[in-house]
């Protein structure tokens, strides 16, 4: 677990520092699950037996346990379409990244309630001009939460959720976006594989529609986030 949390924080650390893109942290941190695991299956059949003499451990993963958990969730945000604001232009956002954390706790192995935070940073146009101040956003939601395990090691999961969303204030050359909150609700789903008894790693895709970033403006803010999540299993 150490392992893990030392690799995501030096995967946000470099994004935050402008030294990676979103993409070469999904990729390098799905590369480096894989090579981990695939290392441990060659070695155990290389060596077998053979090697220090000590005592052989099992994790047993019980299929219908209780999939509770605490994840830490990097993702990327895609906003569909374009908004209008209050002098006639459109604005349009830029994919862009989404960190957060989230958590759920089941009362049997398919039935439970959860909840989560995120931030995000998007980059914004309007009427194709590039703007030099991003759109920062936060959320904080929580709803029920299912979860099915189609195997002892994998889990397909799906939730509901209704919160709060906060957006700061973002100052373009065609007027004002953000600066205000309000209700938000939203779904996902996601699947996950149990690497060890206490760990997982999640894919998942998640679907918000927020409040409307255009004061007086009756249009939802949508988001998709797809993201790759760390969890700790228990």
């Amino acid at each position: 677990m150490g392992g893990y949390t030392l690799a995501t924080a030096t995967g946000v650390g470099r994004m935050l520092n402008n030294r990676h893109w979103m993409s070469d942290v999904m990729v390098g941190a799905g590369i480096g699950i894989l090579a981990a695991e695939l290392g441990y299956y060659l070695a155990d059949l290389i060596f077998k037996d053979r090697g220090l003499n000590v005592e052989r451990t099992v994790e047993l993963q019980d299929r219908w346990r209780r999939p509770s958990f605490l994840s830490f969730d990097i993702g990327m945000t895609v906003v569909p379409g374009r908004y209008a604001m209050d002098s006639g232009a459109r604005a349009r956002f830029a994919s862009g990244p989404t960190l957060g954390v989230g958590g759920a706790w089941f009362a049997s192995p398919c039935w439970g309630v959860g909840g989560k935070m995120k931030v995000s940073n998007l980059r914004v146009s309007v009427d194709g001009i590039s703007q030099s101040d991003n759109f920062e956003s936060a959320s904080v939601l929580a709803g029920p939460c299912f979860s099915w395990p189609v195997s002892a090691r994998w889990l397909i999961s799906g939730n509901a959720a209704g919160g709060w969303a906060f957006y700061k204030s973002c100052n373009t050359d065609f007027g004002r976006l953000g600066g205000r909150d309000g209700f938000s609700f939203g779904g996902g789903v996601s699947t996950t594989c149990l690497v060890r008894q206490h760990l997982g790693f999640r894919v998942s895709a998640d679907y918000d529609c927020a409040p409307g970033v255009v004061a007086g403006m009756r249009d939802r803010f949508h988001t998709l986030t797809l993201g790759m999540n760390i969890c700790a299993v228990f």
